[in-house]
C-alpha cells in the first residue's frame, strides 16, 4: 500500500481550502463532469499529490488510495504527444465521486470508483 501511495499524485481546482499559505483546492461548477480536462508533466504531478495527500484523505469521502495515471486515452496518443498526467483517487462507492470536476494546483483529477481496498495475504504464505 505504501508503495502504491508513494506513485500518488494529486490535482484540484474549484474550493479553496481555508488555509491561506496553501495552494487552492477547488471544484469547477462549470462542467457537470467528474474528470477535469488536460494534464500536466509526471514530475509536477508528483509534487503536487505529495503536498496535499493529507487534505485529500480529510477532503473527500471513501478515499481508498491516489496514483497518477496518463490523462491521454489510447485514442488521443500520437507518437509526437509529450506525456501528460492527472492524479486519480480511488474511492470505495458512486456516492463519493463529486459531482463537478476537480483539479489541486492546476493538475487534474479523476475519481475512480474501485471498491474498498483490502490486504492480501503473500503469495504461497
Amino acid at each position: 500500500m505504501a508503495a502504491f501511495l508513494a506513485l500518488a499524485s494529486v490535482a484540484f481546482t474549484g474550493c479553496t481550502t481555508s488555509d491561506p499559505g496553501e495552494p487552492a483546492i477547488s471544484a469547477s461548477s462549470s462542467r457537470p463532469a467528474v474528470e477535469a480536462g488536460g494534464g500536466v508533466e509526471y514530475a509536477r504531478a508528483k509534487k503536487v499529490l505529495e503536498r496535499h495527500k493529507d487534505t485529500i484523505w480529510q477532503r473527500y469521502r471513501g478515499v481508498q488510495g491516489f496514483a497518477i495515471e496518463s490523462a491521454l486515452d489510447a485514442r488521443d496518443r500520437r507518437p509526437s504527444q509529450d506525456p501528460i498526467f492527472r492524479i486519480v483517487i480511488f474511492v470505495g462507492l458512486p456516492a463519493n465521486v463529486p459531482a463537478t470536476p476537480e483539479s489541486i494546483e492546476g493538475v487534474p483529477v479523476r475519481f475512480k470508483v474501485s471498491g474498498v481496498f483490502t490486504a492480501q495475504p503473500a503469495p504461497g504464505g
